[in-house]
C-alpha cells in the first residue's frame, strides 16, 4: 500500500509522511519534520541547520528528513543525509578546527 502523503499535526510539530507498507509488514517511510511556534525560534538560532522553509500554515520545515525502514513491529529510523547536509558537516568541522588553531596562536 502506498501512502502518497499523510500529515500528523500538533501545536508544536507537524510530521509529513510518505512511503509504503506491504503485506509482509515491511515498511519504508520518509518523514519530514516541521516545528511550530516557539520551537521554530530555537531552531533558527542554529547556525548550520541548513535552509529553513516556512509552510503555508506557519510551521518551519527542517531540511533533514527521517527514513523509517524495517517492519511494522521492528522499525528502524535514521536521518537521510543529503549532499547539502554533508556540506554542513564539513562547515562545522572546518569552523571547529579554525577555532582550535586560533586558540593555539593566541
Amino acid at each position: 500500500m502506498t501512502i502518497p502523503e499523510l500529515d500528523f499535526i500538533g501545536k508544536l510539530q507537524k510530521l509529513g509522511v510518505t512511503g509504503w507498507v506491504n503485506f509482509n509488514q515491511e515498511i519504508e517511510f520518509e518523514v519530514a519534520l516541521a516545528l511550530g511556534a516557539g520551537l521554530d525560534k530555537k531552531v533558527r538560532d542554529l547556525r548550520y541547520i541548513g535552509e529553513l522553509l516556512t509552510t503555508q500554515d506557519g510551521y518551519v520545515k527542517l531540511p533533514i528528513p527521517i527514513v523509517v525502514t524495517g517492519t511494522l513491529t521492528k522499525p528502524k529510523a535514521k536521518f537521510k543525509l543529503t549532499e547539502s547536509l554533508k556540506d554542513v558537516g564539513k562547515d562545522l568541522l572546518r569552523d571547529a578546527l579554525k577555532r582550535q588553531l586560533e586558540k593555539l596562536i593566541e
